[in-house]
């Protein structure tokens, strides 16, 4: 969801294509796009950071930790997304304002303010949303707040996830390096422990059998010896 990308149209065949809009009933967030997503070996595009269970009280504000845009790694991507998530409660049949823990998302960048789903101010109507800056540039720093505008409890728990470029992870990053899919060596890592698991006790086993028969060999000729005198 928060990296899906907006579509152009629809496409209705020998009809024609008919417009959409960013969030409409459409469309909505967009077509899912994994490279704008998450990092994936040698296709990402972006970093990726997450907030998970953090809660925010009634009438509160949860701050979190300031998000730098940083190119150094060569990371070219030039957009920021962050996208807030929570569990709501089920709310009653044929509600009109169906959100009864209402959390609020804002992105602070550049001394403006960005609100989420296309709007310019608070959206009071889902519990997922999404802000998205485009023309970010190496070195802005983005503060990202959750408020917890209006709950019928204490406090809410919410997910929370942006992407863009937080210290260079792009499509040439990394290359020597292996990611778990490539390069899971978790199999011959527990072969191997197997077989020293096996082995070691062994290899005492025969050291010690090995030392036993040289000692009673020992003891053997010693007894001779002095049956001998």
């Amino acid at each position: 969801m928060n990296g899906a990308q907006f579509l152009n149209g629809v496409d209705n065949g020998g009809d024609g294509v008919t417009e959409i809009q960013p969030y409409d009933n459409n469309q909505n967030f967009g077509r899912l796009a994994l490279q704008h997503s998450i990092y994936l070996p040698g296709k990402t595009d972006v970093q990726m950071t997450a907030w998970d269970k953090r809660a925010v009280k009634d009438q509160g504000f949860d701050v979190l930790p300031p998000v730098t845009i940083d190119t150094s790694d060569g990371c070219t991507y030039d957009k920021l997304s962050v996208t807030l998530v929570w569990v709501e409660p089920g709310s009653s049949p044929g509600c009109r304002n169906c959100v009864l823990n209402d959390l609020d998302l804002s992105v602070e960048l550049g001394g403006k303010t960005y609100y989420p789903n296309g709007r310019d101010r608070p959206d009071r109507l889902n519990n997922a949303e999404r802000v998205i800056i485009s023309g970010v540039k190496n070195g802005d720093v983005a503060t990202i707040k959750v408020h917890g505008y209006n709950l019928i409890q204490s406090r809410q728990k919410y997910s929370l996830v942006a992407t863009g470029c937080f210290g260079g992870v792009a499509n040439q990053n990394f290359v020597d390096q292996c990611s778990v899919f490539v390069c899971d060596e978790s199999q011959s890592v527990r072969m191997a422990t197997i077989l020293m698991a096996i082995f070691i006790p062994l290899g005492v086993l025969c050291l010690c059998g090995v030392g036993m028969f040289f000692y009673r060999r020992k003891q053997q000729e010693s007894n001779n010896y002095s049956g001998g005198v």
